[in-house]
């Protein structure tokens, strides 16, 4: 017999999900500032005030759809990436996850653009905090990664662990942004998939020929 408990719990996570999706969409089409949450209601096919069942008011439920997307990627990178990965592997995967999941998800990236271009953050301290509190975490296992690699010579032991990574993440999200933009203008809300032309393996790959080879020619200076 199922817990009654359980199976409420479970409706209400599912439900809970439904409006940040929902949110989502409307968030990454209208900005923060223009989007109303009686769209996000007609979008999750709801009345307004359930809402207010799940979320306090919109700066909540904005906050709650960033922390989902992030979950979501987070979840994608554990389930790809195991122990017995050697640190390069472990890198090109993630670079590859990273890439094909707002590759794949626009909406996503139209979020995070939101975010950013509207300099959001600075009126969102909690949400704020809980992106660096990631963004640490993502750097601080980067680092523990190219630590193991520079042990094993898979990377030059000579060049600052830490600029190694940035380097790396900033690639990453060049990346993702070369997806989405063409000559300045975002179109994340107005293409659709099969026009967003890229090759996740190759830029992968690229990512990590730039990061662990360079681009000069085998050539000394004159």
């Amino acid at each position: 017999m199922s817990d009654p408990k359980n199976d409420n719990d479970t409706k209400r996570s599912k439900k809970r999900e439904k409006i940040m999706q929902s949110a989502l969409k409307v968030f990454s089409r209208k900005g923060y500032s223009p989007a109303a949450l009686d769209e996000v209601a007609r979008e999750a096919s709801i009345a307004k005030g359930t809402l207010y069942l799940y979320f306090q008011d919109k700066e909540d439920l904005f906050s709650g759809t960033i922390l989902y997307v992030m979950d979501k990627l987070a979840e994608r990178m554990q389930k790809n990436i195991s122990d017995t990965m050697d640190p390069i592997e472990t890198m090109k995967t993630l670079a590859y996850e990273e890439l094909d999941f707002f590759a794949k998800n626009s909406e996503f990236f139209g979020l995070i653009h939101t975010v950013m271009s509207g300099n959001l953050l600075g009126n969102h301290r909690s949400l704020l905090k809980t992106i660096n509190e990631r963004r640490f975490e993502l750097i601080e296992y980067l680092k523990r990664l190219i630590t193991e690699a520079k042990k094993t010579g898979q990377i030059k032991s000579d060049i600052e662990t830490v600029d190694i990574v940035y380097a790396f993440i900033g690639m990453i999200e060049s990346s993702i942004d070369q997806m989405h933009f063409i000559d300045g203008t975002c179109t994340a809300h107005d293409r659709s998939q099969s026009d967003i032309k890229m090759d996740i393996g190759r830029k992968v790959d690229t990512i990590l020929c730039i990061l662990l080879d360079g681009v000069r020619t085998d050539r000394r200076r004159n």
